[in-house]
């Protein structure tokens, strides 16, 4: 198969330099690809990311996620080609290489969905903000084991949250990165967001060596993780995510269900030959079941087939590399030395790197066995007496990534929990088969805090704290207040009139006008609360309790609507709905305003308690054309100030003078008055205010059970004789409604 080279700035670039040879471990090593490198290829793809990278942040994460989309796409239609390359290099059974292809596919829903969840910015408070910026060009550096998977956990995220990337797939396996830049380029993805550069450890060093690299991803050993570190210190600006190693344990305790342990745990320790992250490499069994629990996992190890990739009937093939059998080897033999029984030998086969399943009991910790990762086919176990000596045997290892604990008692599970330290931490399931839609990592000599999986995408940006004061507003610090110059008051009329001329052009038929209840997610309402604080400007103004800014134009009736553009709608019949034009803004009233009828009335009224207005006096005749002989017609400002006159109308006009009772409704709150207060259904604002020597007793509030049929009209003759204020009268005539 040809080899491409290196995938730099949109193209390929033909291979040269140092030769790059993967073996296929199923076939005795035999070739399988042959390409070149350079260690110089890094600064070229660092250079072609950088230059890409800020048009790339420039574009929306929905035109991004355009591009991922044909990226997808392109996986897919090579979803074969891709499994092919992850056998032939790595001896991974086909069921296994075609799930990791799968893998592909669904981390860009996944990641999408997790982005737009947890970096979505917005307000957090009036005037302050939360907002995120890609790092910039990231690194990404992947293993052998899962070759595609666990560079493209962290390629998505980063490209969707605005990063360019840099790839270096693992040394072991050249062709499946290919494969997948084969992609990447057949999607079309933009010049210099998506490079790959193929080579050894040195090429690695290069990535984290060079100054445009704001970001780097490793998944591999302890041993490489610590020299990345090492070689990053003293570069505080570059982000450096480590998932490594580990000795991952299974605790049996005695009320386990043993059959789901023992497949549980086989699945941790013999899937894909032991060559997983997260695979179970110690067990902790109790000793009242250690006997049952080791005779039944011996049997399945025994019974699991290892062979030929490509026969369904095996359970898994060979390790990756000769290197990684002599480490098992090596690890074997220190068991031996260290007096563990070999329960199942286990056996290396003819043809490839092949080594069926093993099974020890160690009778104490050995050097060199259950202190190293082994990542091959073999699990040791330990018998303990209590729970507390698990965790101290858990907790004595430098590792950790995935543990397990398998119990049918959560409170003994919630010990292990409290007690030891591992990113994944199951109860009654196996340490491997981790979930997507949770974290990805480990802690220790396992990972460095930074974990993948569905936490990738917070580990490939910066938050950003945005603090802002509406223009010309000022906090004045007492000290600074006397010195500062007077207010630009020219500045704020420009400003005004741009925002009126704003205002003006808006059209009535292209505002949403909810007719419903409608309450914004967390009851956010910017709009209204940036206009707010723009009118308090600071200090300047006295600040009002309520945060809503209703808009004449979008409410209607009695449904009040808020400038916000997710807006809050209530229906509202208080006393401020005299904050609003027109009242309950009826729609010919609105248009009335917004056409210019009104001139200037509504800004520029006179105060009907001094004098006489043509507005009021037109309006109170016609009050007493629809009630001959009304004795008075009076003018208020809101409806608490109304509840008082009609109070003093009631004492003066009241026959009884000792009259000490008030009616109200359920539900009501009438204003700010003390009175209004009085007479307020809640106990809680109620008590402080109420009168003494007076009583409120609440009615039901009355209820309009045809609410689209017209108000009924009154009786005849009720208007006259309530005209003349004898109430002995109307009880006569129309009963006590």
């Amino acid at each position: 198969m040809q080899a491409l080279g290196n995938f730099i700035g949109g193209a390929f670039v033909a291979p040269s330099g140092q030769a790059l040879v993967s073996k296929n471990p199923a076939a005795d090593g035999a070739v399988v690809f042959e390409t070149g490198y350079t260690v110089g290829a890094v600064a070229e793809a660092a250079g072609a990311a950088a230059s890409a990278q800020a048009d790339w942040a420039r574009l929306t994460t929905a035109e991004r996620g355009a591009h991922l989309e044909r990226f997808k796409q392109e996986i897919s239609a090579r979803a074969d080609l891709l499994a092919d390359a992850i056998v032939l290099e790595t001896g991974k059974i086909r069921s296994e290489a075609k799930a990791e292809v799968t893998t592909l596919l669904n981390r860009f829903d996944l990641v999408k969905g997790a982005v737009s969840a947890d970096l979505k910015a917005g307000q957090i408070a009036p005037g302050e903000h939360l907002r995120y910026q890609a790092l910039g060009v990231v690194g990404v550096i992947g293993p052998f084991n899962f070759p595609l998977h666990l560079c493209h956990a962290h390629v998505v995220p980063a490209l969707l949250a605005g990063n360019t990337v840099v790839i270096k797939p693992s040394d072991i396996t050249p062709l499946c990165g290919q494969r997948y830049a084969e992609a990447a380029h057949a999607a079309k993805l933009p010049a210099g967001v998506f490079n790959v550069v193929l080579g050894m450890g040195d090429v690695g060093a290069a990535m984290v060596a060079d100054p445009r690299m704001r970001g780097l991803c490793f998944t591999g050993s302890w041993t490489v993780g610590k020299r990345i570190m090492e070689a990053a210190v003293d570069r505080p600006e570059l982000l450096v995510a480590l998932e490594m190693g580990g000795k991952n344990v299974c605790v049996v305790l005695d009320d386990c269900a043993i059959r789901q342990a023992v497949h549980e745990v086989a699945i941790g320790g013999y899937l894909s030959a032991g060559q997983r992250c997260t695979g179970t490499e110690r067990v902790l069994v109790h000793r009242k079941i250690a006997d049952r629990f080791v005779d039944a996992l011996a049997k399945v190890a025994r019974g699991l087939r290892f062979g030929n990739p490509e026969d369904a009937a095996n359970f898994a093939g060979p390790l990756a590399t000769q290197g990684a059998l002599a480490k098992v080897e090596q690890a074997l033999d220190a068991a031996k030395k260290g007096g563990a029984e070999a329960v199942v030998p286990g056996e290396k086969l003819p043809g490839g790197y092949y080594r069926t399943a093993s099974l020890h009991v160690a009778k104490q910790p050995i050097a060199g066995y259950t202190d190293v990762e082994m990542f091959g086919p073999d699990l040791s176990v330990e018998v303990i007496d209590s729970d507390d000596e698990a965790i101290a045997l858990i907790d004595a290892s430098p590792y950790g990534f995935a543990n397990a604990v398998f119990t049918g008692s959560p409170a003994r599970f919630e010990q292990f929990y409290a007690r030891t330290r591992s990113g994944i931490l199951n109860r009654n399931r196996s340490t491997n088969l981790a979930s997507a839609k949770l974290p990805f990592g480990g802690v220790g000599k396992s990972g460095n805090y930074r974990p993948a999986g569905a936490w990738a995408h917070r580990n490939l940006t910066v938050p950003v704290a945005v603090l802002e004061n509406p223009i010309g507003a000022v906090t004045a610090n007492p000290h600074l207040a006397p010195l500062l110059p007077a207010y630009d008051l020219d500045r704020l009329e420009s400003q005004h009139v741009g925002e009126e001329a704003a205002e003006a052009a808006r059209v009535l038929l292209d505002l949403p006008r909810p007719m419903h209840v409608q309450l914004p997610k967390g009851g956010k309402l910017p709009e209204s609360e940036d206009l707010l604080a723009r009118l308090y400007a600071g200090d300047r103004v006295p600040k009002e309790k309520k945060p809503p800014v209703f808009d004449h134009l979008r409410s209607a009736g009695p449904w009040m609507v808020s400038i916000d553009r997710e807006p809050l709608a209530i229906l509202d019949g208080m006393s401020q709905t005299a904050t609003v034009v027109g009242g309950f803004a009826e729609d010919q009233v609105v248009r009335a305003y917004t056409e210019g009828e009104f001139g200037e009335t509504l800004v520029e009224n006179e105060d009907t308690a001094v004098g006489e207005t043509w507005a009021a006096a037109d309006y109170a005749s016609t009050l007493r054309q629809l009630v001959p002989g009304l004795p008075h017609v009076t003018f208020v400002a809101s409806g608490a100030e109304a509840n008082e006159k009609a109070m003093a109308l009631c004492r003066i006009n009241c026959a009884r003078k000792d009259a000490t009772k008030v009616l109200a409704f359920e539900g009501s709150f009438h204003g700010r008055t003390l009175l209004s207060l009085h007479a307020t259904h809640s106990p809680g604002k109620r008590t402080p205010f109420e009168i003494d020597g007076y009583k409120c007793t609440f009615a039901p509030f009355p209820v309009w059970n045809t609410p689209n049929a017209d108000e009924p009209a009154a009786p005849s003759g009720y208007y006259a004789a309530a005209a003349t204020g004898d109430i002995a009268e109307l009880v006569e005539r129309f009963g006590d409604a």
